[in-house]
């Protein structure tokens, strides 16, 4: 199998010239930053958001100070979130399908603009026939966009901007008994990451750099034949870790794989259960995956409401570090924060901030039922999504912010 992550030039013209786009953009918006000082593209993108727009009728359950914006997408549960655009200045929110096949409109991909005082619906994608349940934005030139159905729609579709809205533009011809809950772009965004049905291995590649409207299969990667319930790239490409899981709380859930993308081919390098002990009876699925910083750090999330921070060696295995009982019911996701803490939320409807390091938990009621989060490039702002239709914008301080405030 040939290398996956080529160094050098991007492939075409096309994208060398967003690349320099998107570095014109970040020269433009943040000049403190092009000068060495604090600020962000992102920062300045999403500075405009105003915190006295937020409704009395959507203020959280708890007091939450960080909370910058807020809106309503309706009745239906948000199912997945993602910040896109280069400095993360819209907000794609996917929303929950009808109870029963047939019995009303499928779920949506709605796109919100966050550059003003309040969020603004900007556009509508039909995603899927059912509901989004895996949704995952390219980091480096803002897009692309991938999509992936569950339930009875099980299709993996990749999106650009076009103007004021996204067009599909390729797809990927999925075949699996597994919904494709997790899908991860690597970080050149030349591979596509999904699970898959071959009984070779749980996790297939997709080549980005396909010239038609279907994306061609770079590889199965080696490993058990289950269901893939999250993905993570580590920030240089070598590594490729994923979570297993079934929702069914089988035995073959609760894995950790991690692959050396570097060999050729990709060589398996860990595999081993990523639970308690104490939860060797009553399995569960790892939910979230999360490499921090350099990648010297995993963080993962599971069923059971544990956080735990993992020590990558440099062949890619796992050590445990530190871990939390962050959620009373399943983790939903996770985030790297600004000053050294990892967001969580879960299935209790609450939002947690933890730091490992001090062992300092701090858990907000938000609502009920399970939340979604998604982390904005700036690494400052933060979108969650409730089972009611409500989502919430938060923004917070890094220690430089509050020193320059002194």
């Amino acid at each position: 199998m040939p290398r996956l992550f080529p160094l050098g030039r991007y492939p075409n013209g096309y994208r060398r010239q967003r690349f320099a786009i998107a570095l014109l953009s970040l020269l433009a918006l943040a000049p403190d930053a092009a000068a060495g000082g604090r600020r962000c593209a992102c920062d300045v993108q999403l500075g405009k958001l105003d915190p006295t727009q937020v409704p009395a009728a959507l203020r959280p359950a708890e007091k939450l100070p960080e909370i910058v914006a807020a809106f309503d997408v309706g009745e239906r549960p948000i199912t997945a979130l993602e910040f896109v655009g280069f400095a993360g200045e819209n907000l794609a929110v996917a929303e929950f399908g009808p109870a029963r096949r047939g019995e009303g409109k499928p779920g949506r991909l709605l796109l919100y603009d966050l550059a003003g005082k309040a969020p603004r619906q900007k556009a509508t994608l039909d995603a899927s026939a059912d509901m989004v349940v895996g949704l995952s934005a390219g980091s480096m030139t803002g897009d692309p966009l991938v999509t992936g159905g569950g339930r009875w729609d099980q299709s993996v579709k990749i999106w650009r901007q076009a103007g004021e809205t996204w067009e599909q533009v390729k797809s990927v011809p999925l075949s699996s008994p597994w919904w494709p809950r997790a899908v991860a772009f690597s970080p050149r965004e030349k591979v596509l990451a999904t699970t898959t049905g071959d009984k070779t291995g749980p996790v297939q590649l997709w080549s980005m750099e396909s010239r038609g409207k279907a994306l061609e299969p770079a590889g199965v990667l080696p490993g058990p034949a289950w269901g893939v319930s999250a993905l993570a790239f580590s920030p240089g490409g070598q590594f490729l870790a994923a979570g297993l899981g079934s929702q069914h709380r089988h035995p073959s859930d609760g894995q950790m794989l991690v692959w050396d993308l570097s060999a050729s081919p990709p060589k398996l390098v860990h595999q081993a259960t990523g639970l308690d002990e104490k939860h060797a009876k009553q399995p569960g699925d790892i939910t979230s995956l999360m490499f921090l910083g350099s990648g010297s750090t995993l963080v993962s999330g599971d069923q059971h409401g544990m956080l735990r921070t993992w020590r990558v060696s440099k062949s890619g295995g796992l050590e445990p570090a530190a871990k939390v009982q962050a959620h009373q019911g399943s983790v939903r996701g996770i985030a790297a924060g600004p000053d050294g803490e990892i967001l969580s939320t879960g299935d209790d409807g609450c939002l947690v901030f933890w730091k490992p390091e001090e062992n300092k938990l701090r858990r907000v009621r938000i609502g009920e039922g399970g939340i979604e989060l998604a982390a904005a490039p700036s690494g400052r702002h933060f979108a969650l999504g409730l089972t009611n239709g409500t989502v919430y914008i938060l923004r917070m301080e890094a220690p430089e912010d509050r020193a320059a405030k002194e």
